[in-house]
Order: structure tokens, then C-alpha cells, then sequence
């Protein structure tokens, strides 16, 4: 800003002042710094104050503002307006200062700031490691994919130390189970190109879905599968658009809300009538090991039906199968649980989230033959029952 917006002398920083912030959110309101080595002059703008101490550490003023003790006061003290909160002077002024001989200011700050410097270098060798770590965690994870993945998984038990990396580890079992990584293939299995002309042969309408280009094929596969769309290699269809009238009792009517942790949660579901039911049950009939995806609000969540109560579905895909011998549930299952991330990423919605039957469709899905996907089904179960191993030494 031009100087003459300058009033006085005191509205220039000098090395040693502590700005302050007085209003922001409330948990950030009074945050501080200590100027330092400027080479100009500087002014400061609306909303926040300069505290200049005299006869006191600069560096030991600013380490008392940004204490628990002060933070603690100004989260009190501010005012809060819509969603700001602010301080005032007046109210700074009457918080406790601690204040010792400047001599032994000056000690505390040289303490803290060795102290401070033994953190970095502690964090930076921690960062170091961790890198180190990280490679060799990836290492282990692709050696999950030989044909006696224990010495992988005795790695692992000495590499992986928290529930995230817990989840990083699925991840990455997941991700190579769905693009040929994790069983080698086998020729005399045919081909996912004759497995979906086999399903093709099944319909009497065949599929036009659009074709697949460069962009569809969302990452690498064997040359002995094909991308093709989940609309073309299952029978996707949806729940009721209706709101139906619920009851004390009658037939189940799952939702997105009834989809945790892989499992079909029937605790608090709403009813609804058999006239309801049967009404629904000729656009979408569930039976026992199709594949329920919720398609709003926490998108995914994929469960396989393992029950034979009839029950209506709303807000939910329901994946059944053109011919239940040409096709796995279970490599589905993976797939969708891989998926699923990239879906809620690229779903459409303001307050909720949701995906369209239409998205579910067309989205693109790397068919391996059918005996292949019996194999990885086998390989990732496999995987899956040593990381609940390797959860149960990280949770003791």
C-alpha cells in the first residue's frame, strides 16, 4: 500500500514484534509469530495486533502466546460472530503473563529451542525410516503374489505397525488382485474374451453398451483378459424410486444405511407391506449370493446375499448374473470393494453423494476367465485370513 496509508511510525514492523490474529475461527483465533530479519518496510494489515516487547525475549513473549495456557485463554475469551471468532486488546491485556528475570527468559528459550532442534532431527530420521520402511513394505506386498506368500507375510509382521497401514496393505492386495498381479495366468484356461462371449450367448437381447477406448481401461491387464462393462458382464439393476409406506412388521426394506463392513445389517431396518414388496420384487427380486452396492451417501460398501429372507431394496444396485455357471460373485465382490474408492471420488451429488444406475453400468471391469477368478478369489482369501493375523498382533 502507498506509505501515506501509514498513520504513524508504530504501524511499521520491527524485527522482534509478535503478531497476533484477532479474529478468526475459534480455534485459531490469538495465533502468533515472531517477526524476523526483515530487510524493508512492512506495515500490517486489518484484524490483527502487534504486541512489541520491551525489556523482555521477543522469542520468550512469543513462546508464552503460543503456549496451552494462552491458547486455552483466547479459545475462552473471544467473542464469536457467525463464524468468526475475536479478541480484543482489552482482553489480552488482562490475561497472566509469566514473567522471570530476563536473564533466565533468555535460558528457557535457549533450552526450548535445543530441545526443538533435537525434535527435528528426530522427526527428519523418522520421516527417513519411514520411507525406508515404506519401500520395503511395498517389496513384501508384491512378493504376496508368489506362490508361497509366508516368507512375504513374515516381512510384513515386522514392517507393518498400525491399523493404516492395515488398510494400505488390503489396498494393495485388492489393487493386484484386479489387474492379473497377484496368481500367474494359465493358458489352458481360456480366455476372458471366450468367457464373455459365452454370457453374451445367454442373452436374448445383446448389449450395445459403448465400446471401450483408451481412456475406459483404468489401468493394465493380462493379454488373456478383456475390459468390458459391468452392464455387460452382469445383469445391474436397482431398488424401488418410490417412498413406500413403512411398517411395524411385513417384509425388510434394505437401504444403503443397512450395507457394514461386508455384511447385511438387518438391526434397524424399516418394513414395508407385501403388496410393497411384491411390487418391487418384479423390478429388482434378490436372491442369495447376488451382490447388494450401495449407491448413495457412503457409496459401495458391496455384500454378497448369503440369506434366503425375502426383502425389498431402496437406494441400492443389485447385481445378479445373466448365468450363475459362467460367473464368480466373490471376484466381483473384490472388484467392487476396488472400485468402490474411484466411485465415491467421481460421484455426482451437493449434500449426498450418489451414483447413477446408468454410471454402475458403463463403469469399465476387467474380465479375467472364470478359472482365474476362482484362483485370485482363492489367493486374496488366502490374504486376507493372514493380515486378520497380522490385525490381531497390531490391536494386542
Amino acid at each position: 500500500v502507498p506509505e501515506k496509508h501509514v498513520r504513524n511510525k508504530n504501524q511499521y514492523l520491527q524485527n522482534g514484534d509478535v503478531v497476533v490474529s484477532m479474529a478468526n475461527s475459534r480455534e485459531l483465533v490469538g495465533k502468533s509469530c515472531l517477526v524476523r530479519n526483515l530487510d524493508a518496510k512492512y506495515s500490517f494489515g486489518g484484524f490483527l495486533s502487534v504486541f512489541r516487547p520491551y525489556l523482555i525475549s521477543p522469542e520468550y513473549f512469543q513462546m508464552v502466546f503460543s503456549s496451552d495456557f494462552a491458547r486455552a485463554r483466547f479459545f475462552k475469551d473471544a467473542k464469536q460472530v457467525t463464524n468468526i471468532a475475536n479478541l480484543s486488546l482489552a482482553t489480552i491485556n488482562l490475561i497472566p503473563f509469566p514473567l522471570p528475570p530476563l536473564a533466565e527468559q533468555k535460558r528457557i528459550v535457549e533450552k526450548v529451542q535445543s530441545v526443538m532442534k533435537q525434535l527435528d532431527e528426530l522427526e527428519l530420521r523418522k520421516s527417513e525410516r519411514d520411507l525406508v520402511r515404506s519401500r520395503l513394505t511395498r517389496s513384501a506386498m508384491q512378493a504376496l503374489s508368489s506362490a508361497d506368500p509366508k516368507i512375504a507375510f513374515d516381512q510384513l509382521t515386522e514392517l507393518i505397525k498400525t491399523s493404516q497401514d492395515i488398510k494400505e496393505l488390503e489396498n494393495a492386495i485388492l489393487t493386484l488382485a484386479v489387474s492379473g498381479k497377484l496368481v500367474p495366468q494359465d493358458k489352458n484356461e481360456g480366455t476372458g474374451a471366450d468367457l464373455y462371449q459365452k454370457i453374451s450367448a445367454t442373452l436374448l437381447k445383446p448389449k450395445k453398451s459403448k465400446e471401450i477406448d483408451a481412456e475406459d481401461k483404468l489401468f493394465n491387464i493380462p493379454l488373456s483378459w478383456i475390459w468390458t462393462r459391468l452392464g455387460d458382464a452382469f445383469d445391474v439393476r436397482d431398488g424401488t424410486h418410490d417412498s413406500p409406506k413403512y411398517k411395524d412388521s411385513g417384509y425388510p426394506l434394505v437401504t444403503s444405511k443397512n450395507l457394514y463392513h461386508g455384511k447385511l445389517d438387518f438391526l434397524n431396518v424399516k418394513y414395508v407391506s407385501e403388496t410393497d414388496h411384491k411390487k418391487i420384487s418384479e423390478r429388482s427380486k434378490v436372491d442369495r449370493d447376488d451382490i447388494l452396492f450401495a449407491m448413495i451417501g457412503s457409496i459401495g460398501n458391496p455384500v454378497i446375499v448369503d440369506t434366503d429372507i425375502e426383502f425389498s431394496i431402496k437406494n441400492v444396485a443389485l447385481f445378479k448374473y445373466f448365468d450363475r455357471k459362467l460367473t464368480d460373485p466373490n471376484f466381483l465382490l473384490i472388484y467392487l470393494k476396488y472400485a468402490s474408492v474411484n466411485m465415491r471420488k467421481v460421484s455426482a451429488g451437493g449434500v449426498q453423494s450418489f451414483v447413477s444406475l446408468g454410471f454402475l453400468r458403463q463403469y469399465p471391469f476387467p474380465l479375467p476367465p472364470l478359472a482365474e477368478q476362482k484362483r485370485i478369489v482363492a489367493k486374496v482369501e488366502e490374504l486376507l485370513e493372514m493380515i486378520n493375523s497380522l490385525r490381531s498382533i497390531i490391536d494386542a
